[in-house]
Parts: structure tokens; sequence; C-alpha cells
């Protein structure tokens, strides 16, 4: 640019210009705005600032117009803000006549007496970082400093491409995406010229941990990911220059499976760039505000922040001093150190306030009080339909329900069995469970069995694949029982349509036809059984098991060979043998005509009887020392109500749990017998 010579020299005092001016010029108002060159700095992108001090009265400053225009469209896009304070006159300011970034009115002298200006023209050249590179200059020597500048100072980084630290867990995807977020993220706020080329140089700690520079032009930006198979997840940035480590931040991220979540993953991204930056691009002035005047006070003063993390259970809304800070958690601000009102409140759980200290490395971790309570509920049997306050809850067993705290109407809905219903009341935070046992809504089936000829035959029945006993005979029923099913030996299986009607008898007449070519087949079954069909019963024999036979019990064989153990401790014997897949009427039966080891008289034991076989002090299962005991469930002839059946359920002992309980008569378990 070539340089002007000026008609005003030396400069004219700022009285007689203002006399002057207001004699050539006219003028137009423009609001006084609220300035700081520390905001101007710090702005994205922005490495120098040009303060100009401007009236239309000065020649010299109207003459310079199109050199500044000039000037600021040349270096606009490398970070050159232009700032112009126009002096005030008249009835107001003036327009400077071209189009800077942000144009001042100084209608009543104050950012003059503030800088010190006496005369025009003059202009202030400032670093990003707050320094004074050009003072009380005109364009021409504006010019050269931002030449030199930009000559001399490459504000650049380099992004390296991403570390994967462990294995795939850290991060399933291609990589590459990562840089190209962490690019963006430094590009929109810092000062750095991103490029691409890759640096070798290791980082190191200089001599007493300190780097030597305070700003790293021409610095590496080193990317890590880390992943583990336990799902913890980390991105570490590092920024080096010359092997010095300047600054540092590790941020955690979420995934699931070789997986990463890349909502968790930015985030991590983003709160970590803003970290290292703010490390590296602090701005402070080593000058006075008041320029050339010392002992003036300072134009910026550096604020302390504290980095706050916030990781409430469940995750929630943050405000802090009645304003949103994180729509979402967990998150990491900034705040002013000292005391600050957080508030967390999440959907269905108490809202919590507390006023906290912010500092460095504090984490809010508060677990929130739910709003609701919990609600199990139980059947018997399972598969209910089950309403809660007269509204469908979905079907039993149901698990931890949510209700609102208060009294409930629990329901259950079968048609198969009488309403049946219970009211609880529910604090905030309880957790109840409830079982219901609804009455099952029966009838009667009167089975008349006949062959094709008219005699009278004694059959097997059963309702639904359940067996109800032997027919002729009266029996009571489900009413939602449908397929009735009537088997002779000799005879060929029968199977009905049943009707049964709430506490009605309904008469069943069932002829069976005799069976052409039917072997009449028999073997020795274990344990008197009589066998239809090969896969009715599934004998279990004994097999090699690690855990250790306690003492008391002794293993011999009977007559036919067939291992028996006796237990010294109860003076009871038992069958090595044991059934699989047996309703009880099923192990009953045939426990009581077995014919085992050379003996008869083996019955179906009773609860206590088969209890004494568990031994809590195992580990695991089966909790029990007796001879090869399989982890399964075997029935007990003790009746559930201890009276009777009329519940249809019986007792049974869990060697898979160590404990006992009680299911319908009709389900499938393992039976062993014993005697006397």
């Amino acid at each position: 640019m070539k340089a002007r010579s000026f008609a005003f020299s030396p400069w004219l005092s700022l009285g007689f210009l203002l006399f002057l001016g207001a004699l050539l010029t006219g003028v137009s108002a423009l609001a006084q705005d609220r300035f700081s060159l520390a905001e101007e700095l710090q702005k994205p992108g922005v490495k120098l600032v040009v303060l100009e001090f401007y009236a239309s009265w000065c020649m010299p400053c109207r003459a310079a117009v199109k050199d500044w225009d000039l000037l600021h469209q040349q270096y606009q896009a490398k970070g050159l803000r232009f700032v112009v304070v126009t002096v005030g006159e008249e009835g107001g300011c003036t327009n400077p006549g071209w189009a800077p970034d942000r144009v001042i009115c100084d209608k009543d002298g104050y950012w003059q007496k503030k800088y010190g200006v006496e005369k025009l023209p003059q202009a202030f050249l400032y670093t990003w970082q707050g320094e004074l590179i050009s003072e009380r200059a005109h364009v021409e020597q504006v010019e050269k400093a931002i030449g030199r500048f930009f000559k001399e100072t490459q504000l650049r980084m380099t992004i390296d491409q991403p570390e994967v630290i462990g294995d795939k867990y850290a991060i399933g995807s291609n990589p590459e995406w990562v840089r190209d977020y962490v690019r963006g993220e430094v590009r929109k706020g810092s000062k750095f010229d991103v490029v691409d080329e890759a640096t070798k140089a290791l980082p190191k700690q200089l001599e007493g941990g300190q780097c030597s520079v305070s700003f790293p032009p021409n610095s590496d930006l080193r990317i890590k990911l880390f992943g583990d198979g336990e799902g913890q997840r980390s991105l570490t940035l590092t920024l080096e220059k010359d092997g010095c480590v300047l600054a540092s931040s590790q941020q955690p991220y979420k995934g699931q499976g070789f997986k990463e979540d890349a909502d968790s993953l930015k985030w991590a991204m983003r709160e970590a760039v803003k970290e290292v930056l703010a490390t590296v691009t602090k701005v402070k002035l080593p000058r006075p505000m008041v320029l050339g005047k010392p002992g003036g006070e300072d134009w910026f003063e550096e604020v302390e922040v504290a980095v706050v993390s916030f990781e409430p259970s469940p995750k929630g809304v943050v405000m802090v001093d009645g304003k949103l800070l994180c729509a979402e958690t967990p998150c990491s601000k900034s705040l002013t150190p000292g005391s600050h009102e957080v508030t967390i409140s999440a959907e269905n759980y108490v809202t919590r306030t507390e006023t906290l200290n912010a500092k460095n490395g504090l984490k809010v971790d508060w677990k929130l009080v739910p709003d609701f309570g919990l609600l199990s509920v139980t059947t018997v049997p399972e598969g209910l339909e089950i309403l809660i306050d007269k509204l469908p809850a979905g079907k039993s067993p149901l698990r931890n329900h949510r209700v609102d705290p208060g009294k409930h109407l629990i329901e259950s809905q079968s048609a198969c069995h009488y309403p049946a219903s219970t009211s609880e009341s529910f604090a905030r935070g309880d957790q109840r469970e409830v079982t219901l046992k609804p009455e099952p809504i029966l009838g009667g089936l009167e089975v008349a069995v006949k062959d094709e000829k008219g005699n009278d035959v004694l059959a097997e029945a059963s309702l639904d694949g359940e067996p109800l006993g032997q027919a002729p005979g009266r029996f009571k029923v489900s009413v939602c029982g449908k397929v009735l099913k009537v088997s002779a030996p000799g005879y060929t299986d029968e199977t009905v349509q049943a009707e049964v009607r709430e506490k009605k008898m309904v008469k069943v007449a069932v002829t069976l036809a005799e069976a052409k070519d039917a072997p009449h087949e028999t073997r020795n079954v274990y344990p008197g059984e009589v066998l239809r069909r090969k896969s009715d019963v599934e004998v279990k024999e004994l097999t090699h098991m690690d855990t250790q036979i306690a003492s008391h019990y002794h293993v011999s064989s009977g007559d036919d060979g067939e291992e028996i153990v006796f237990d010294e401790r109860t003076k009871l014997t038992w069958t090595g043998r044991w059934w699989k897949d047996v309703t009880w009427h099923r192990a009953f039966s045939g426990c009581k005509e077995l014919m085992y080891a050379g003996h008869s008289g083996w019955r179906l034991p009773h609860k206590a009887e088969l209890e004494a076989l568990l031994d809590k002090g195992l580990s695991k299962a089966p909790y029990s020392t007796f001879p090869q005991m399989p982890a399964t469930w075997f029935w007990t002839s003790t009746a559930y109500n201890s009276f009777n059946f009329s519940d249809n359920r019986a007792w049974y002992v869990d060697f898979v749990r160590g404990d006992a309980s009680n299911r319908f008569i009709t389900a499938r378990l393992a039976a062993r017998c014993v005697r006397p």
C-alpha cells in the first residue's frame, strides 16, 4: 500500500478540529454501545484487533478510509477484526464511511479518556492475547505490524490420526470421523489454523514439570481412544509443542459391545476440545488500560472458573441459580467458584435442590428419590391378567410396576378363576410384593365308559392332558377344561369335547372300540407304572456326580440288582432310581404299586423326610450329599394346605435352590420312592 502525506502536520489539537469539523460536515447520530476489548479478542477466529479513533472533521482520518477498508479485506479471513470508535460531535456521532466489524459511538468522550486519546488520527493494534503491538499509529504503521505478525506468528495446529488403545471396544467404526469432528470443533472455538500434516515428535515433560512456551504455534493435537470389555471407554486429547505437553483432557463416553455411542463420543470430543483450548488461550494484558499512562487500571481481569460434573441417578435436567445448565446428564460445566443453588429434576422423581460450593473436580452424583412405588404381583396359578385401579397392567408375574404414592386396588382376572383382589398403600420409594390366590371356577363331569357291546369298561380319564382318575366316575374339574380323553388297555383311545359348566354336573358317555392287532405289552417297569407308551415315563439311572457322599448314606443292591440307599439318621431306605416329568398322581400311585430291589411297600416321601436330604451348607446345586442327587424338583406326598388336596397343590423339595415350595399336582416334576 502506498504511503500518504497529510496536510495536517503536526496533528491538530482536538479542540480546534472539533470546531472545524462542526463547520465542514453534517452529523448523524449513532447509539453509544457497550464495548469490551477482551470480548472482541476472545471471539472465535480473531487473532488481531484494530481499534481506530475516527472523526469526520479529521482530514487524515477521512483520507485513510479507503486504505483501512482494503487492509481489512486483505486480512479479515486470517483473523483481523476492525473496531472504529467515532468521536462525538455536536449532535452525535458520524458514520466512518465504510463497513468495519464494529462501530462504537463515543459521544461523551468516555473511550477517548479511557485510552488517553487527545489527538487524531490514532489507532491501536492488539494480538488475541492482549499484547499491544502498534500504539497511537496510523494506517501505514498498523499495516506493517499486521504483516509482521502473520509472517512471524504461524498459529497452526496439526491434528493427528486417532490412536486406538486396547481393542475394538474403543470404537467399532472407522476412527477417521473422530479426527474430522475434532478438527471442526477446534476451528469453531480457537485461533488455530488447522493443518493435516502429521508429526512424529513424542511428548515429554520439561524440567520442573512446566512447559517453556505459553502459546503453542505449530503444535500437535493427539487423539487417543481407549476401550475394554468391561464397558470402560475414554477419549484423551493431548496438545504438544516441541515434545512438551501443553494441555490435556480426558473424557468418558458410552457404547455397547464393540459399537461406540456416536452422540456420547461427540459430547466427549466437544468437552475435551473446550478444556484443551481454555488451557492455552487465556487472554492477559500486561499493560495498563489507559495506554501510555503508567498506573492505570487493567482493561481485563482474569476470572477463575470451576469445572463441575453432574452425574445424577437417574439422568435429569440441571438448573444452576435458576437458569438451565444441562438439558441432559451426564455433563460437566464451568461455574464461578463459590456458592450456587443447584437443582436437578427427572421425570417421576422428586426434584432436589441444594446450595453447593463450586470448585474444580466437584462431582454431583445425587441419587434422586423416586416419586412412585414399585409393585410386584404373583398369582397362583401364574399367567392371570392383573388390574391396578381397574386398569390393565399385564399378566402375572408382574415385576416392579410403577404406582403413584397412595392406596391402590390390585385385582386378578381369569375366565377360569373367580376374581381375587387386595388393597395396598404406597409411600414414595416403597417396594411391595403381593400374591393373589383366586379360587378356580369348578364344574363336574360324570364319565361313563362302555365297549361296543355295551359292557362297562374300567379306564383312565384325563382332561387336557392332566389325569383325572379311573372312570366310570365323577370328577370336579375347571370350567376351562376342553378335551376329555379316555384310555383302557386293549382299546383305542377316545377323545371328546368337554362342556364344563359352573357348579353343574355334566354327563359324558364314551364308547371304546377294541384295538385291532394291539399286542399286550408287559415289562418290569420302574417303579410300578402301567405303561401305555414307551414315552410316558422316563426312568433316570444313577450317574456319577462330583458331590461327595455323606457317611450316613450306604449304597447296596437288592435281590434284582437295583441300587438302594439306606440313611442311618432316619432309618429310611430310598430307591436309587427316580422318575422324571411325572404328575403328582402318577408319582403317588407309582410308588404305592412299586416292586423294586425285591421289596414292595414303597411310598412317596413326606415333606419332612425329603427335606432331610437337603444340605444347605453346600455352595452350589444340588444342595444334597445324597448319592447322585440331581439338581431338580422332587414331589412329596404332603398336601399344600396340610389337610387335603382341595386346592390341587402339593409340596415339592427344590434341590436347585435348596428349599421347598408348592405347585399344582398336575405339574410334571421328578419323584423318588422311600420305605418303610
